[in-house]
């Protein structure tokens, strides 16, 4: 019974192992991401009114939706 559960142990630590690695960010994942956040800092700085007004409205809409599932969760109780 003792080997039986070190065992399943075992096969529970590779799944867990073969998740996280399904999970990690791969080097295109990083090429994309570092194209990404350069192009926007680019537009950022080249166009501060711009940068600043999207910044600001992504804030906004975030906050909204969480405000929204917040007072949505209360409504519910």
């Amino acid at each position: 019974m003792a080997g039986t559960g070190c065992v399943a142990g075992r096969h529970q630590a590779r799944g867990r192992k073969t998740r996280s690695v399904a999970q990690r960010m791969n080097v295109l994942d990083l090429i994309k991401a570092t194209i990404a956040c350069g192009l926007s800092a680019f537009l950022i700085y080249s166009f501060p009114v711009i940068g600043q007004v999207l910044i600001i409205g992504l804030l906004t809409v975030l906050w909204l939706s969480y405000a929204h599932r917040t007072f949505a969760r209360l409504l519910r109780r």
